[in-house]
């Protein structure tokens, strides 16, 4: 047997086990933004089990003001709570905002993964442990959490597992309760196409689906957070190899409907947690009847209605912003009761 034909044998061996070693590692590896979009994000990094996840943290809590924690809902990011974050900084406040993995500047899962209500709670409680010193331990002993759409269904199921952590819930127009998806999250469902939508979406199919979650786009405010929506939208699907592929992991695997064990189970709690849920009666999103049944289930939760709302107007509408950020405040600030500090 000629040496060379030996050598040649090894080195076609060694080069397809590298390769397949390879393939393993990508399998197994979160997916990162490019250099170019990290090269922007604002604030820092934690290495959690799927990835590095990005946050702001901002502030220094005043003495026995818990932390504040808002979740973003499933196409946004942290960034959408600085509007709230500046009122909650002037109260005294110290505020924490993720950006949920696949979006803004945080990795996306592994090929594999679900971004579901399990991987995101799991996400929020890995951050909270990492930033337990820089909070002086309030991210482990007692937070106010916040969470809108998607995220107001993981601070839900969030607050569900962690009841000695949470110690005041607001919910703006949130997803857990059954609802109707469109006909299109029905389409990118299936295998292939649906990853075929998603590498075809551009500004235009962008805007058609923000353009939904207002009550009128044209509005003073929605009008400029409509075009920084597409525009960011744009930038992601350029940017971060794996923001498609999260919202299209999330669309497939998150139980939208399949909270409502969470609810009840905060509204049954002896030491009944302070909940305030707010949402736009003109929400097609997340719809508003669901607050019905919602209510049902947390019966001391306080209710702000919105008239003329949409899903996303009480981040940009002037009116909107402040009649929401108003009762936000005058909920967190209020003393807690006995049976819940």
């Amino acid at each position: 047997f000629p040496l060379n034909v030996f050598f040649l044998f090894l080195l076609l061996f060694l080069l397809f086990h590298s390769f397949s070693l390879f393939l393993l590692l990508m399998s197994i590896s979160s997916i990162r933004p490019k250099e170019e979009l990290l090269r922007k994000a604002p604030g820092s990094f934690a290495d959690c089990s799927y990835g590095k996840t990005h946050y702001s943290l901002m502030g220094k809590a005043e003495e026995g003001k818990p932390l504040v924690v808002c979740v973003h809902g499933i196409s946004a990011e942290g960034a959408a709570w600085l509007p709230l974050s500046r009122l909650l900084l002037e109260a005294g406040y110290q505020v924490l905002l993720p950006d949920l993995y696949g979006r803004g500047f945080s990795d996306a899962a592994p090929k594999g993964v679900n971004h579901d209500v399990h991987l995101f709670t799991s996400q929020l409680n890995e951050l909270l442990v990492h930033v337990g010193e820089e909070t002086n331990g309030n991210s482990v002993r007692g937070i106010y959490l916040i969470g809108t759409s998607m995220g107001g269904a993981v601070s839900t199921r969030f607050a569900h597992m962690h009841k000695h952590l949470v110690k005041k819930l607001i919910l703006v127009c949130p997803a857990g309760l059954h609802t109707s998806l469109p006909a299109l999250a029905g389409l990118v469902k299936l295998p292939g196409l649906g990853e075929a939508l998603i590498s075809m979406a551009g500004k235009k199919a962008i805007r058609s689906g923000a353009i939904k979650a207002y009550f009128d786009a044209e509005r003073e405010g929605a009008r400029e957070h409509l075009e920084h929506t597409v525009e960011r939208g744009e930038e992601l699907g350029k940017l971060h190899p794996g923001n498609g592929k999260a919202l299209l992991s999330t669309v497939r695997s998150f139980n939208f409907g399949g909270l409502t064990e969470s609810f009840q189970a905060i509204g049954e709690r002896g030491d009944a947690l302070p909940v305030l849920i707010v949402w736009g009666e003109d929400d097609v999103v997340v719809p508003y009847d669901n607050h019905i049944p919602m209510l049902k289930y947390m019966p001391q939760a306080q209710f702000l209605s919105l008239k003329e709302a949409g899903h996303v107007d009480v981040f940009c509408v002037p009116e909107k912003m402040d009649a929401f950020h108003t009762a936000a405040m005058e909920f967190l600030n209020a003393a807690p009761t006995s049976n819940n500090e």
